[in-house]
């Protein structure tokens, strides 16, 4: 009786909690194992609920749910981990993949940068490898380091990270591990991704910490709209070399322009292949995305064929050059016009000259008769002298003679 009272007591105080982990094709496969022994012994050894979404075709993600008593689910979650890096292979871990969710925030991580004592103590390597200086020892506690996506909506990463990123700095700091968090929301939903770096061990003290701070604070988190595994859609359009440039535009503008209408990833391939066509790939998770842009590479091209065919390119350059024409004539007769107006310029300006010559040579005349008339006043003023010399001659003589 009272064994069965404290089997209740404990049960009443456990914590229940779900956690939801965001993992690859690959990884989900390593972690199921041959005829799924690998997740079967992880649930049994924790006693959680431990499954996958279900496999979607041409889908790269798939999500991992945990669900029990919180210490329980964190410690199962840090076993998945330790597989994940027991299975795949140190630099394998770090590969780029097509769906870049799925690529890690973190940078792969150095011996220099998690190298602590503490940590070694913590990721509980043998005393004679804590001691040991060589490579080998390096590389073991090197490799057991691990990656977790954890899913967390919107609000709830807002409280993890705290005011001023405090309480975020605080979690690295006391377990030791690089805690990192995405920028964007995942597709269609309010989830992001919180990412951790370190031990497995450390990675599940961290968590118990970051589960009970989200319970605590459950009144003030709003849950949005959770994510859930999507396929990526993709489409490939061979061109003709020929029309590459055409569709690509002036330095790439129209492919680029086309990339943020349809909001899709476009790639065109470098190399030509046998056929002398050249490649168009377009991937969204959004098939609406891929479908537009398909559609609108294909009239663009069927547009380009059509000019090609009905002599587009070879009319509009007879019609420059014509307007060229046009504009050199236009700009001739603007030239002549100048040269004539310079010309009547010249020719009223003879004119001008001519009226002033011909008024100096009126003043002139005027002149001549005034000098004229002066010069018969000039001869009558001496006939007149003459006259009165005479008289006053004769004159004299009478009076000598009387």
């Amino acid at each position: 009786m009272e064994e069965n009272q404290e089997q209740q007591q404990q049960q009443q105080t456990k914590i229940l909690i779900t956690n939801r982990v965001l993992l690859s094709i690959k990884e989900a496969s390593s972690l199921i194992g041959k005829g799924g022994n690998t997740i079967e012994n992880i649930r049994q050894e924790h006693n959680v609920k431990l499954s996958l979404s279900p496999q979607i075709p041409r889908c790269s993600d798939r999500v991992l749910t945990c669900g029990g008593d919180l210490v329980d689910v964190c410690n199962a979650i840090a076993d998945c981990v330790a597989v994940l890096n027991r299975e795949i292979p140190f630099n394998e871990r770090y590969v780029n993949h097509s769906y870049k969710v799925l690529n890690f925030i973190l940078p792969k991580p150095t011996i220099d940068e998690l190298g602590d004592e503490e940590l070694l103590e913590e990721g509980e390597l043998h005393d004679n490898a804590m001691k040991s200086e060589s490579t080998k020892a390096e590389e073991e506690y090197l490799f057991s380091i691990g990656n977790l996506r954890l899913i967390l909506s919107d609000s709830e990463i807002a409280v993890i990270i705290g005011t001023q990123g405090k309480r975020i700095k605080n979690l690295i700091s006391t377990y030791g591990v690089k805690i990192v968090a995405s920028k964007k929301e995942l597709y269609e939903s309010d989830d992001r991704i919180l990412e951790f770096q370190g031990h497995p061990a450390s990675i599940a003290k961290c968590l118990i910490e970051v589960n009970e701070t989200l319970i605590a604070s459950f009144a003030h988190i709003k849950h949005g709209r959770q994510y859930y595994p999507h396929t990526t859609f993709k489409e490939v359009f061979n061109v003709p070399k020929e029309y590459v440039g055409a569709l690509m535009g002036y330095k790439g503008n129209r492919i680029v322009n086309l990339r943020k209408f349809a909001k899709c990833s476009i790639k065109v391939s470098e190399k030509v292949d046998n056929n002398g066509s050249r490649s168009f790939t377009i991937t969204s998770d959004h098939k609406s995305g891929v479908e537009k842009a398909l559609r609108l590479l294909q009239n663009n091209y069927k547009e380009e064929i059509r000019k090609r065919e009905s002599g587009y390119y070879t009319n509009n350059n007879a019609r420059d050059k014509n307007k060229n024409n046009k504009n050199n004539n236009n700009n001739n007769s603007i030239d002549d016009n100048n040269n004539n107006n310079d010309n009547s310029s010249s020719s009223n300006s003879s004119n001008t000259n001519n009226v002033n010559n011909n008024n100096n040579s009126t003043n002139a005349i005027h002149d001549n008769d005034d000098s004229d008339t002066d010069g018969s006043e000039e001869k009558r003023s001496k006939n007149n002298d003459n006259k009165d010399h005479q008289e006053s001659y004769s004159n004299h003589l009478d009076k000598t003679i009387y």
